[in-house]
């Protein structure tokens, strides 16, 4: 349970990390953090206006099954990945899901 708890606070600093980046070309949308931890579902959405088009996306999606990191979305600019590494996260406790099993068993994390 210690380490789920540490991978809850692992998810929520970096998602705090992508705020700003999310929301420092057009002042008219929001970032907002979703947080379900009863659940273990974690969200980055940004919502708002560019000039006449509706913002509504969600920009990061973390999951957290079996006491594996499940990343279901990451529009970030470099990714994710290296910051779990560097946050202490092993390689074998993140799960790429937004992209296909075949592709993520080459990429040296978990598959599931």
């Amino acid at each position: 349970m210690e380490k789920i708890a540490r991978y809850r606070e692992i998810i929520k600093n970096i998602i705090q990390a992508h705020v700003y980046p999310l929301t420092r070309h057009i002042d008219e949308y929001e970032a907002q953090i979703v947080v379900d931890e009863k659940g273990d579902h974690y969200y980055l959405m940004k919502i708002g206006w560019d000039g006449t088009k509706r913002l509504h996306g969600c920009t990061l999606h973390f999951d957290i099954k079996n006491g594996k990191i499940w990343i279901q979305e990451d529009w970030t600019e470099e990714g994710v990945i290296d910051e779990l590494l560097e946050a202490g996260v092993p390689p074998e406790d993140i799960v790429p899901s937004f992209r296909s099993p075949e592709v993520r068993q080459h990429l040296g994390l978990a598959v599931s």
